[in-house]
């Protein structure tokens, strides 16, 4: 079979493809060019050749009709060549995303939840018996509560104050029969780990708190009988903040509507002490 001496790869000019194929170029041209497979089984791959209408005359016009576009044939030899390049570069990157999605995924569920805003608890104008506490207590949610003060005789939601002055703070014995101590709940602690470390039991824990959240909440202020087995006997005990200067034990006592006797013999006071801004206060309140 006589082939067109003209007809070659792109870069090889003496050596084409013995069957149509769009990496056979047409050299006559001057500048290499790709001939449609029709033409160059007509033409090209046969001794027709010398019939071929760009081999006699390679002119632009007489070319036109046989030559593919070059824009889009010529790129195909380089992209086959290419192509397993391609697609591991293509593969590659698809794994990256792929794993830095799940690396976010990951640290999302990393993140610890929002707290939840809890209100403040408003104590009920009427004192609490100690069947009906552990009831309230119990439908309160377990979650850390958002920590406010406000000025009316409630169970406040402490926090530390740069303004804590004697004669209480917390965390300091009151009194000594009984020695009573007010204590902000840390993480992970409970009644019976209280009652354990202070010498004493949880039901005695509960019996002296005039509010108990069970489980109890982190951060809440918590009345302790220190080495007190059973406080059958005591009251139960509001904690308060003071929130003014140079206010009485007496005029204490008429806000919160108790005994000024009690509530001086508790906190170890006189009834005319006066009780600095800041101060912590065990406000007892009487049961049935």
């Amino acid at each position: 079979m006589k082939i067109c001496p003209y007809l070659g790869l792109q870069h090889d000019p003496q050596t084409p493809a013995l069957f149509p194929s769009e990496r056979n170029f047409c050299h006559r041209t001057g500048s290499p060019h790709v001939i449609l497979d029709t033409h160059q089984q007509s033409y090209c791959l046969v001794a027709e050749h010398q019939t071929c209408p760009i081999f006699n005359k390679p002119e632009v016009g007489a070319r036109r009709e046989v030559i593919q576009s070059p824009a889009v044939p010529a790129m195909r030899p380089l992209l086959e060549k290419y192509r397993t390049a391609f697609l591991i570069i293509l593969g590659a990157l698809f794994l990256a995303g792929f794993l830095f999605l799940g690396w976010n995924f990951r640290e999302s569920l990393a993140l610890p939840a929002a707290p939840t805003a809890l209100p403040v608890v408003e104590q009920p104008s009427t004192p609490l018996t100690q069947a009906e506490t552990p009831e309230a207590a119990s439908a309160s949610p377990a979650v850390t509560p958002t920590l406010s003060f406000t000025p009316t005789p409630t169970q406040l939601l402490p926090t530390e104050t740069a303004s804590l002055t004697l004669p209480v703070s917390l965390e300091t014995l009151i009194g000594e029969n009984p020695s009573l101590l007010i204590h902000r709940v840390a993480r992970g602690e409970s009644l019976t780990s209280l009652a354990d470390r202070y010498g004493t039991t949880p039901e005695a824990i509960q019996a002296v708190n005039f509010v108990m959240p069970l489980p109890l909440w982190l951060d809440w202020l918590v009345v302790i009988p220190i080495d007190t087995l059973d406080a059958g006997d005591l009251p139960r005990f509001e904690v308060y903040q003071v929130t003014e200067d140079d206010l009485s034990v007496s005029s204490l006592a008429e806000t919160f509507e108790v005994d000024v006797s009690l509530l001086a013999k508790y906190n170890d006071l006189q009834e005319t002490d006066l009780l600095t801004n800041g101060s912590w206060v065990l406000v007892p309140r009487t049961t049935q």
